[in-house]
């Protein structure tokens, strides 16, 4: 059976273009590999492959100096939103760039430390307390391990 002959400009504009491999395939009446191979001995690279997103998604993490902001405490949630970028995209490029990713109990740590809260473990309950701009503390919460729901022991808002 003969196939169409592939035109390498037409393949180099379909492709440039980011019309899918399978449509291209489709096009030229061959499977998509015939594509992927004819492509690659063209030297072309799909605008929308693997590599291309990657090459995006690193450039506005750096645009957004994510590696600093992440070292000063911001969460992997909060830079994926910044990034539009999943959350385990901006965890891969932190690695890849050598940055130690903090565990869970870190993480939580460093944002109730961002907004002046301090947290305490023990085996049965957890103790949170959310401190002013003069280090008093103005609210006092104790979380049971069992249920989660806080037992608020001390409130300045109770008080006023």
């Amino acid at each position: 059976m003969l196939r169409k002959p592939i035109c390498p400009d037409t393949l180099a504009t379909l492709y440039k273009d980011g019309e899918s491999i399978k449509n291209i395939a489709i096009r030229f009446d061959c499977d998509s590999n015939t594509i992927h191979r004819r492509a690659d001995a063209l030297g072309l690279q799909h605008p929308n492959s693997s590599q291309q997103r990657r090459k995006k998604v690193d450039t506005t993490l750096r645009h957004i100096n994510a590696i600093e902001r992440y070292q000063k405490g911001e969460s992997l949630i909060a830079l994926a939103a910044s990034a539009d970028a999943s959350v385990k995209t901006v965890r891969n490029y932190l690695m890849r760039n050598g940055v130690k990713i903090r565990s869970r109990v870190e993480q939580v740590a460093a944002t109730m430390e961002k907004h002046g809260t301090r947290f305490y473990k023990t085996e049965t309950r957890l103790y949170v307390s959310k401190r002013d701009a003069y280090g008093l503390v103005t609210e006092l919460k104790v979380y049971r391990n069992n249920n989660r729901k806080p037992i608020i022991l001390f409130s300045t808002a109770d008080t006023a």
